[in-house]
């Protein structure tokens, strides 16, 4: 179970290892021929870095460890032990402070803070929490730092405590070539999400807040990631709480290092699984009631507010709230699995705030300080935002026009519970949202009903509130989908994950920042439906939902049909011209046709609407079934049809490409190794790395002989040196070759000894 997954001493022995008759055909083991440079170690004739170079001077900490080699914003990370003087706080920089000074390749330079480090181990005798874990091995002292540039990186450090600063681990290691793309960024349209690499991130998913029921954490996270992975959905949220990932819960400027560490935990998964986590650290119920009574932020716990309404204004609360700030930078700023940081959940139900202007305007000012201090310390500038109960702007007034406008604020979201129709209520307020602070924005929680997950199924058993909140949200502009609260009890009980995976097959082709913000010119030529979509004088997205067709009230009844009606609609300005036009059903492709547009008119019909349908509608001038604007972006000829081509020789053709979503010009479109058509064949995903999800790629996989298709492999050891194949994936070694330098020594025991496992 997840919980062998940790060191090397649990990973499952040879027995259990997949042998050649459950891995895939098609990406049996071939000879070296066929193996992919960039996921084996080059012999010496064709080195592409000099690996001597990486190894570390003496840095006169014997026991200290640090990763030799690194993929492009992977995680370097270098440990040693914590020997300070016991009374000092290990989490106060006042006190005992690291901090790391890196150079990359081009010389530039970056300071990285360190952090205090507890290991632990998930044998809790059940779930595990935040609470309490058995610990593992010593106090630490760790930095991390992802990469951004391939080449050599030099590190110095100095320690610094009260009766001192001393010189600290000094190094080089390898950053590596890699498939990722990088941190999340607001695109330059301000309603969209990008990575670094400019290839788009549009959220979809569900809150993901903390681990519940008999599984907990320790099993919840791997096996709902791995379902979410299958439907191509990649966003979760995690709380910040006390019965999960909570850090100040017991006193103040002390943390909780198992909380700590569980959040490491499920960002592994996470990064497995290409899930990305937006990290709340507060919500309302720590201001007010039992919340407010057990925080330690309150004077009768030896806090520095007598009253909650304090936590906004006292210096010593603020200093301190930014020392925590601090230490999660310290330890998951380097992650690009995170989304961004969440100041708040929620931040309007705090009942101490209430309508008062004075304590709304001390939360604003919060808000901004805060996160100023975030965007000041990130080295990776993680995007920031916070949330609000009410959806309404301007309800209650301070809440989303003066809040959302900071600028420490890099984008808004909305919650809606309970709505009838939740298309046009998600319509009206992603308009406002957007008209008022110009960022991208999503809903970030909503459900129709707000109570429980078997309430909300009860009350809509077709799931329509779920279907219609998902289809409408990037037809309204926004960057992700609406994101469903009651993940165990709603999404995950009544297995609703499909719905994310239609949507997202609709996507797949679809590149959103070609489409303005705001609603298309679109008319209904007839009554009984509703238009909402994006779009441009060359194309638009579209969906069309029955107006009958919402989860309240008749489709209470499980199996409630509305009655068809018949689709009739314009667009206008529209460039003349042939069109290509799909109708799709439920994530599938109803139909498609050529329309022509006249007079920059574009008619569109079709009978038979029940529920609703999605329409994807692209100028194809040469009516070759590839959109013109996928064709001038790939570089291919707008004026003959070359539908039929393999421009880049992978065994598919430029519609094959269209229709998988990959490059017609790009033989391995998604970097893992391995050619696009290979991939089809095998049943493997194009157009992902890691299909699978084990946090190794596709090609790495096929080179070594292991499976595609299998997760579990990650964490075999199959030369029993102990490291797992995902370890050796990480470092660089052979998953077959015990000693991958023949220096004599296992790979795993030079790496708990801190050595270089690919230096003799």
């Amino acid at each position: 179970d997840a919980s062998t997954h940790n060191d090397a001493a649990t990973h499952n022995d040879a027995a259990t290892h997949n042998d050649a008759a459950t891995h895939n055909d098609a990406f049996t083991r071939n000879d070296a021929s066929t193996r992919n440079d960039a996921f084996t170690r080059n012999d010496s004739a064709s080195d592409e870095y000099d690996w001597d170079s990486a190894a570390p001077p003496d840095i006169n900490y014997p026991d200290a460890q640090m990763t030799h080699r690194v993929h492009r914003y992977g995680k370097f990370e270098l440990s040693f032990p914590y020997q300070h003087n016991p009374s000092l706080n290990p989490y106060d920089p006042a006190d005992v402070q690291l901090t790391v000074r890196f150079v990359d390749p081009n010389g530039l330079s970056q300071e990285i803070d360190g952090f205090y480090y507890q290991g632990h181990i998930l044998d809790c005798g059940g779930p595990c929490e935040g609470g309490w874990m058995p610990l593992h091995g010593s106090a630490q002292w760790m930095v991390r730092y992802a990469p951004l540039e391939v080449g050599v990186y030099s590190f110095t450090s100095t320690l610094s405590d009260t009766t001192g600063t001393v010189s600290g681990p000094s190094g080089k290691f390898h950053a590596l070539a890699s498939h990722e793309h990088g941190f999340i960024r607001v695109a330059s349209d301000k309603r969209h999400f990008v990575f670094d690499d400019g290839s788009e991130y549009f959220a979809s998913g569900i809150n993901t807040a903390w681990g519940g029921g008999s599984e907990g954490i320790n099993d919840m996270y791997p096996r709902m990631f791995a379902k979410m992975k299958e439907q191509r959905m990649n966003y979760g949220r995690l709380w910040m709480v006390e019965w999960a990932f909570g850090l100040e819960i017991d006193s103040l400027g002390q943390y909780r290092s198992a909380g700590a560490w569980l959040i490491d935990y499920v960002l592994e998964w996470a990064e497995r699984n290409g899930i990305y986590l937006l990290l709340s650290f507060d919500t309302y119920g720590h201001m007010e009631g039992g919340g407010w009574d057990a925080n330690p932020y309150n004077s009768d716990l030896g806090g520095p507010c007598s009253r909650p309404q304090e936590f906004w204004t006292s210096t010593s609360a603020r200093n301190l709230y930014k020392q925590r700030l601090r230490y999660i930078v310290s330890r998951w700023g380097y992650e690009p699995q995170l989304l961004g940081w969440q100041l708040f959940n929620e931040v309007d139900m705090i009942d101490s705030i209430g309508s008062d202007p004075v304590v709304q305007e001390d939360v604003r000012l919060w808000h901004q300080e805060m996160g100023e201090y975030l965007k000041s310390i990130d080295p990776n500038q993680h995007l920031v935002t916070t949330s609000f109960a009410w959806p309404t702007i301007g309800s209650p007034s301070w809440g989303g026009s003066d809040i959302w406008k900071i600028s420490a604020m890099d984008y808004t979201m909305t919650h809606l519970y309970g709505v009838a129709d939740f298309a046009s209520q998600m319509a009206s307020f992603s308009s406002q949202q957007l008209s008022n602070a110009d960022k991208p924005h999503y809903f970030g929680e909503f459900g129709a009903n707000g109570s429980s997950g078997s309430a909300t199924y009860s009350d809509d058993p077709n799931h329509l509130a779920l279907h219609n909140s998902l289809w409408v949200s990037p037809m309204l502009g926004n960057a992700g989908t609406a994101m469903p609260w009651f993940w165990q009890d709603y999404v995950d009980a009544y297995d609703l994950y499909g719905e994310f995976g239609k949507l997202s097959s609709f996507l797949r082709r679809t590149s959103l920042s070609d489409f303005p913000a705001g609603p298309i010119n679109a008319t209904p030529m007839r009554s009984g439906f509703n238009i909402y979509g994006q779009g441009d004088s060359q194309g638009a997205i579209l969906w069309v939902q029955n107006a009958a067709s919402t989860w309240c009230c008749p489709y209470r009844s499980a199996g409630h049909s509305a009655a068809s009606v018949p689709v009739e609609l314009s667009l206008g300005t529209m460039q003349n011209g042939n069109y290509l036009v799909e109708w799709w059903e439920d994530g599938l492709v109803l139909a498609t046709e050529t329309a022509i547009a006249s007079s920059n008119i574009l008619l569109l019909a079709r009978e038979g609407l029940v529920s609703d349908w999605a329409i994807k509608v692209e100028l194809d001038q040469d009516v070759d079934a590839l959109p013109d604007r996928w064709e001038s972006a790939h570089g291919l000829d707008l004026g003959s049809n070359d539908s039929a081509d393999d421009a880049d020789g992978d065994g598919l053709s430029n519609l094959d490409e269209y229709l998988h979503g990959t490059s017609p010009r790009n033989s391995d479109s998604d970097s893992d190794g391995i050619p696009d058509g290979l991939e089809l064949t095998a049943g493997t995903r194009p157009d992902d790395a890691d299909t699978d999800g084990d946090g190794v790629p596709d090609g790495w996989e096929l080179a070594y002989g292991l499976s595609n298709l299998d997760s579990a492999d990650a964490d075999y050891d199959a030369d029993l040196d102990g490291l797992s194949n995902v370890q050796e994936f990480k470092r660089s070694t052979d998953p077959q070759n015990t000693d991958s330098d023949d220096d004599g020594l296992d790979d795993g025991t030079e790496v708990a000894a801190g050595n270089d496992p690919l230096l003799p």
